[in-house]
């Protein structure tokens, strides 16, 4: 599966408090005048570094991909002036927290988006929801599978990889999950409502904000740990 990192709102109660909102910057949230008024209508952040820290490098002007670790702290100097309006770091509880209405603004994973307005609609709760790629770009993210260079069943591991790999098979999964899949020849066999939901499957235009990023080397990957720490405990 392959989607993206973005931010997902309650339009409705975003509008209540700031009715010119730009769903595509990051200035809803990173400017503190913003952060302020949405404080109450509850802000989630991912708990994942290597996502949300990247995507304010782009919005700070800078290179996601910087190897230069001073950057980070940029980061962290930007976080600083919200950090006490953000309710919660998380990767999963939103998935009931956007349904209840204890969220307005959640930075996530695409298909979570897809996930929780199903959940809302199954609960008979109406609810406006929208997820947007900032302007400013974002990582894009790819699950693979991978077979251990010890594993004892290895035919059958390629067996379970090409089971996957038939269009039918894998259009299931993007239906049960609500992202998206690499298969092109899925497409027919995929629910039309998440085939033609932007979030799931992204137009051009965002596609085009998004990036691959590269892996992280070791000195890096102390940095952005530390300054993770420094904004999860500011």
């Amino acid at each position: 599966m392959w989607g993206s990192v973005g931010f997902t709102y309650n339009v409705d109660m975003v509008k209540e408090r700031i009715p010119d909102a730009d769903f595509q910057s990051m200035d809803l949230v990173f400017k503190p005048e913003n952060a302020a008024k949405l404080a109450d209508c509850g802000i989630s952040i991912l708990d994942s570094p290597t996502d949300i820290m990247l995507m304010v490098l782009r919005y700070l002007g800078l290179d996601g991909d910087t190897t230069n670790v001073a950057d980070y702290d940029k980061v962290v100097e930007a976080f600083k002036p919200i950090r006490q309006d953000i309710r919660t770091f998380d990767n999963q509880n939103y998935l009931n927290a956007i349904p209840n209405g204890e969220l307005c603004v959640i930075n996530n994973w695409s298909g979570d988006y897809a996930v929780a307005k199903s959940r809302a609609a199954e609960a008979g709760i109406e609810m406006n929801l929208a997820y947007f790629v900032p302007r400013t770009g974002a990582p894009a993210w790819i699950d693979v599978m991978s077979i251990p260079s010890d594993a004892p069943n290895v035919d059958n591991a390629y067996a379970f990889l090409d089971y996957l790999l038939q269009p039918e098979v894998i259009a299931a999964c993007t239906n049960y999950t609500a992202y998206a899949n690499a298969n092109l020849a899925s497409k027919p066999f995929v629910d039309p409502a998440i085939l033609a939901d932007p979030a799931v499957y992204p137009d051009e235009e965002t596609i085009k904000r998004l990036w691959a990023p590269k892996p992280l080397n070791e000195e890096q990957d102390r940095a952005i740990t530390r300054a993770w720490t420094a904004i999860k405990t500011e």
